[in-house]
């Protein structure tokens, strides 16, 4: 899986037990299981992650993140906690046929919407490294002596 999360290239591979790569300049590296559940742990972009998909249940960590979501029509909704007040009715858009693709794609997806949260929180992959500095405009102040 090749391309951009946000304004970072993104370069993962999988095999049936890990997905590795790099987002940015940081390395992931996931070991994935599935059976009667799919298991996701390891680093991605530098961010812990552990979380289970079991069944409509999605919950665990991505970086600083905690959620606990129920699958519905259009992804998943439920409460995330990402170190502020708990946040209720969390809705993301995760389509049903993605659920289908294989392990390795699976969980790269789900882990980059699950990052998507947790990046606005992660001291590591965080708000600063995906917002592009504004200019400063020095307005004229009254009175000012130059």
């Amino acid at each position: 899986m090749r391309g951009r999360f946000r304004d970072i290239p993104v370069s993962l591979a999988w095999t049936w037990q890990e997905l590795t790569g790099t987002v940015g300049p940081n390395t992931t590296k996931l070991e994935l299981a599935e059976g009667d559940d799919t298991r996701v742990w390891g680093s991605f972009a530098g961010m812990p992650v552990d979380f289970i998909l079991e069944g409509d249940w999605l919950y665990g960590r991505v970086g600083t993140c905690l959620y606990v979501l129920q699958r519905n029509e259009g992804g998943f909704k439920g409460r995330s906690n990402c170190g502020n007040p708990l946040e209720e009715y969390l809705q993301v858009a995760f389509p049903a046929p993605l659920l289908e693709r294989p392990l390795g794609e699976k969980a790269a997806l789900m882990t980059l919407m699950l990052a998507n949260v947790a990046t606005m929180n992660s001291p590591t992959v965080g708000m600063a490294r995906f917002t592009r500095p504004r200019p400063v405009i020095d307005a004229p102040v009254k009175n000012r002596r130059y």
